[in-house]
């Protein structure tokens, strides 16, 4: 059986149907009787003012059971089985991520209560062992493993809200789940209709997703959305007719047509998962036979020809595909978009072309067909679990029933296999509309909001307006859109002054998707830098924004990575950047708006002349000309302003051989400079800056400094394993710590040894590249959390508590590098921070380095 997340999807389902069967109506535990009594109080003073809702520490928030009894197979109180669904739910992929690794032991768990418990109690010893730590935490002892319910919103909203035990949760994540009372029970009871603000479920069955709704809705977006029918367009000067893809399906011949350069035509996008089985793409053999009518129903492979005859030209269309032309059959478009079918597979140069103006494909798009149900292109969008569109109601007191809330639309989305693919990304970003396919609902997301099964409505939907309009407007049906975030949640894109904190958004979420290919990496952000970052953060070098390098160079790992492979061209992926490691990473900063950093270092990038790549791949230590881009950055950097640095320059560097090799992990770059090492000379102002630049080395004159290690103990957080946090200490005084550094196991082990191992490295080579003030106000603010009790854990609590004794002048932190030297060339380690005096007093000679 397949452990992909949409088959887990299914087994989650099943099991809650388990614990939902297997209750006793009406007849709660005692761990649920205050609920009970509760319940009781509200029913009988129901117009009563008190009761509102609260949160998890309000007064009338109550305790009941812990995990282990909620989750226990002989448990059959019908309240427990509801909050043992949203306990399932809010954890399901931390269930899966386990689930996966038994499975990949050969020891074929099943999906059961006893399993989930089993998995969850060792999530919650870790936590509680934080917990236990945390000496500023006032939380109450049971409130660590049992979970917390608040009834008062009952005659408000229709819903029990429920928190998890803290031990499964942190300060970040402690939303709370709803239960939800039967509508027909709530008007009963009450007296009233309920309020379709607070979307209490609607009773809805179904065995089919309702196309018909959502064709009714797109052409309604269509007509009424003038947000949605701009097109994105370029911030880069392009054209949005150089967005029209080169190649369509026109579904009404079934065939693949070109586009040419006149036309504009209104088509549909897929964006699905490939997955590793081989289907029918388009070929330069089979163009003569897909371009034909009725060439895309000849994939049928004949069972007399061998398979170098047949190839992939004669497979079938795969379901996925099949399934989408149906959709825009019902949608009422001709044209199809999909990109093993539109992009010829096996000419390089078409699919670089299409690859740089793939942004403009899904933004030009009349809608994007989002394919969310399976880990391939054989995965079927249309059939649905009927499971997942009823609401399973239990009996919780006196026959009134009460459900689990619906499914909310991002974490239905964020968790499944389309969602962890690398280019998915950028279709998301870039589609203003789309209609999600997953195995629990359908979504239909535009610019101006999102709809589901759950949400019966009217149409036409209109956009508010000033002027009068028969149609009814979102002020006058708030019911019918979705209050759920959507997956672009997050998000500024097009804001001038969030560009710098859309771009950090976009490395955390790009580092968590996994590749096929390690060269995918810049290839498939490329659009999304281009149409909403470029004209404000500058070229990006290697996956960091040239305008604020300094800042961009401050990515840290969030667990153990490892190293990538080569770039689009054959080149090794800097180390100094993120692209250049395998693993999710993120930023140290809450907030990058007015965040201060001063500059040390003027940088200079040596990159690849334009049409030199070929010949640099076969240098073999001979001299190597290129070109040199350098934004200068003097002075502080404020991520407010978007144009702090503006100023190119284009030069030669002295004499040197550069070696570049093909080689294992980083051996691959060998440098040495004739000349003694000076600074390159001024040159002259470049007119006109590449968008991107994937291979490149970033120089500067500078002097190190060597620190003294020692360990420090990690901050405890779920999901970030495999960090480890060591102590800068002076050099005159070993006893005194003046900063700290922080690195993932992975690559300790890439440049040292296993770091399980009780030898660690201690000492450091340290390149200050900026500096920010620990005592500055916007640093105490929140900009980042400085403390031993860091949501974020960014410091250990021996660093933090180092701080405490500093002057003021010695919080003057200069930001570093660790590096190591390898062949002339030095490379990324890890990321830190150092008192700037205590740097500048142990500095050794300036140098010209080289950071590969």
């Amino acid at each position: 059986m397949s452990a992909s997340v949409e088959t887990f999807k299914l087994q989650v389902l099943r099991l809650q149907e388990a614990v939902s069967s297997k209750c006793i109506p009406n007849s709660l535990c005692p761990s649920c009787r205050p609920v009970e009594e509760r319940i009781s109080h509200i029913f009988a003073r129901h117009d009563d003012e008190e009761f509102t809702a609260g949160s998890r520490d309000a007064e009338g928030t109550l305790t009941i059971g812990a995990v282990a009894h909620i989750l226990s197979e002989s448990n059959d109180c019908p309240f427990c089985s509801l909050a043992a669904q949203a306990i399932v739910r809010a954890h399901q992929q931390a269930i899966h991520k386990e689930f996966v690794k038994r499975k990949r032991k050969g020891r074929a768990p099943t999906l059961d209560t006893t399993l989930v418990s089993e998995i969850l109690s060792s999530v919650m010893e870790q936590r509680r062992e934080s917990i236990e730590e945390d000496t500023l935490v006032l939380w109450q002892e049971v409130d660590v493993d049992n979970l917390r319910v608040n009834v008062d919103s009952l005659p408000t909203k229709g819903s029990i809200s429920v928190w998890m035990p803290r031990s499964l949760t942190d300060e970040l994540n402690d939303e709370e789940s709803e239960i939800f009372m039967d509508r027909a029970d709530f008007e009963k009871v009450f007296g009233k209709p309920v309020d379709e603000r607070h979307y209490v479920p609607k009773p809805f069955e179904g065995s089919t997703r309702d196309l018909e709704r959502f064709r009714a809705c797109f052409e309604s977006c269509r007509r009424n959305h003038h947000q949605c029918q701009k097109h994105d367009g370029s911030e880069n000067g392009e054209e949005e007719s150089s967005g029209m893809p080169s190649r369509l399906l026109d579904i009404e011949e079934m065939k693949v047509v070109s586009t040419g350069t006149e036309t504009e035509y209104n088509y549909i996008a897929l964006s699905y998962v490939w997955g590793r089985q081989p289907f029918l793409t388009l070929l330069e053999s089979n163009w003569s036979i897909l371009s034909r009518p009725n060439g895309l129903q000849v994939g049928k492979r004949d069972e007399n020809q061998d398979k170098e005859q047949a190839g992939s030209s004669l497979l079938p269309l795969p379901r996925t595909i099949l399934d989408a032309i149906d959709i825009s059959r019902v949608l009422g478009l001709r044209y199809l978009w999909v990109d093993s079918l539109c992009i010829m597979q096996d000419r390089l140069s078409d699919k670089m072309d299409e690859i740089r103006r793939m942004h403009l494909i899904y933004s030009n798009a009349c809608l994007s067909i989002v394919a969310a149900t399976g880990d391939s292109a054989q995965a079927p969008l249309l059939p649905i679990d009927p499971g997942f569109l009823t609401d399973s109601y239990v009996e919780v007191y006196e026959g009134k029933a009460f459900t689990l809330d619906r499914p909310e639309f991002s974490p239905v989305v964020e968790f499944s296999t389309w969602f962890s693919r690398g280019w998915t990304l950028q279709e998301l970003l870039c589609s203003k509309r789309a209609l999600y396919f997953t195995p629990e609902r359908t979504y239909y997301s535009c610019e101006s909001g999102n709809w589901s099964e759950d949400f019966q409505f009217p149409l036409p939907i209109a956009e508010d307006s000033i002027e009068p309009k028969p149609e009814l407007t979102y002020t006058e049906l708030p019911h019918v859109l979705s209050p759920d975030d959507g997956p672009k949640t997050g998000f500024f894109l097009g804001n001038p002054a969030r560009s710098f904190s859309d771009y950090t958004l976009l490395v955390e979420k790009m580092s968590e998707r996994a590749f096929t290919r390690d060269e995918d990496v810049l290839n498939a952000s490329l659009g999304i830098y281009t149409t909403y970052l470029f004209s404000h953060l500058g070229t990006s070098v290697a996956g960091l924004p040239a305008k604020f390098l300094e800042a961009a160079l401050m990515w840290q790992p969030l667990g153990r990575v490892k190293r990538r492979d080569l770039d689009p061209f054959g080149m090794p992926f800097p180390t100094w950047s993120w692209c250049g490691w395998v693993g999710r990473m993120h930023y140290p900063f809450f907030e990058t708006v007015d965040l201060e950093v001063k500059t040390l270092r003027e940088w200079t990038i040596l990159a690849p002349r334009e049409g030199s790549r070929e010949a640099l791949q076969n240098v073999d230590g001979g001299a190597v000309l290129m070109e040199v881009v350098r934004p200068a950055c003097p002075g502080n950097v404020s991520f407010g302003t978007a144009a702090a640095c503006s100023i190119w320059v284009e030069r030669k560097m002295p004499e040197m051989n550069l070696e570049w090799k093909r080689s294992s992990a980083d051996q691959r770059i060998r440098v040495s400079v004739s000349k003694d090492g000076a600074s390159p000379p001024q040159g002259k102002n470049m007119t006109s800056f590449p968008t991107m630049i994937s291979s490149a080395i970033l120089t500067t004159t500078a002097s190190t400094a060597h620190f003294p290690l020692a360990g420090a103990e990690a901050p405890e957080l779920p999901g970030r394993n495999g960090l480890y946090f060591f102590l800068a200490l002076s050099p005159d005084d070993p006893e005194s710590i003046v900063g700290e550094i922080k690195v993932d196991g992975g690559t300790l082990a890439h440049y040292f040894f296993n770091p399980d191992d009780q030898q660690r490295p201690d000492s450091a080579e340290l390149l200050a590249f900026a500096s920010l003030d620990f005592k500055s106000e916007g640093f105490e603010g929140g900009i980042m959390y400085l403390n031993q009790y860091s949501r974020l854990g960014q410091f250990s609590a021996a660093f933090t508590e180092s701080l405490d004794t500093m002057e003021d002048e010695e919080k003057d932190m200069a930001i570093v590098l660790w590096i190591v030297r390898r062949g002339g060339v030095a490379y990324r380690v890890g990321m830190g921070y150092v008192s700037l005096n205590e740097y500048q007093r142990h500095m050794g000679p300036e140098e010209l380095i080289f950071m590969g």
